[in-house]
């Protein structure tokens, strides 16, 4: 069981083991929830947040090069479970079923991908479009139906969306504010419910005019 804020493994740390995020089954206060563990870089007091796993994603996967380092951090941002190999049993999988090694290097190029993708963003787009297309990515990857039509809540907060997309909790918080009164969003405690994904897409493709 991997505790909120629990780190996973630090930055340079030899790779020992890779892991995989598995849902979590036991009932909170209030709710079932699954955990969530981000992958940053420390930078002195402050963390760039790059991805985020979720239910049944790998967190480590660099464990499959051999002596190989972290070149991030990953720490849980929600209570969660994860499925640990130790690097050495996971290479001599890899050598009794070399499908693994495919497998795992197809998880490296869509890393790549999505690493590409946020830096296109990080470049080319305004605050508005970044988290517009954030919240439609995590609401495909990792979103719940909440039982109204068209509905999916996404279980994250208003703090790691804004360490995802390299913005203030302030100014997050102000747009979903402002998209909530427009109808887009709903903010609710511990999460963000996408209630006219249609219209989050047009705001995510429509630069901004400031």
């Amino acid at each position: 069981m991997i505790l909120l804020h629990m780190r996973v493994y630090l930055t340079r740390d030899a790779v020992q083991s890779c892991s995989r995020n598995i849902l979590r089954r036991r009932r909170c206060t209030r709710c079932k929830t699954d955990g969530y563990v981000s992958t940053n870089s420390l930078l002195m007091d402050d963390r760039a947040v790059i991805r985020l796993s979720g239910p049944s994603d790998v967190v480590g996967i660099s464990a499959v090069l051999p002596e190989g380092m972290y070149t991030l951090a990953a720490q849980a941002i929600s209570p969660c479970r994860l499925l640990t190999w130790q690097a050495r049993d996971l290479h001599r999988l890899i050598d009794r079923y070399p499908m693994l090694q495919s497998n795992s290097l197809r998880l490296l190029s869509e890393y790549r991908d999505h690493l590409q993708q946020q830096f296109l963003e990080l470049a080319t787009e305004h605050v508005e479009q970044r988290l517009a297309h954030t919240l439609i990515r995590l609401a495909d990857q990792y979103g719940a139906p909440t039982g109204a039509p068209g509905q999916v809540k996404i279980p994250l907060m208003q703090r790691d969306l804004a360490d995802l997309i390299g913005v203030s909790h302030y100014t997050v918080n102000r747009l979903l504010h402002l998209w909530q009164q427009q109808g887009l969003v709903q903010s609710r405690r511990g999460c963000v419910v996408v209630t006219d994904r249609q219209q989050l897409l047009t705001r995510a493709e429509t630069p901004s005019e400031s």
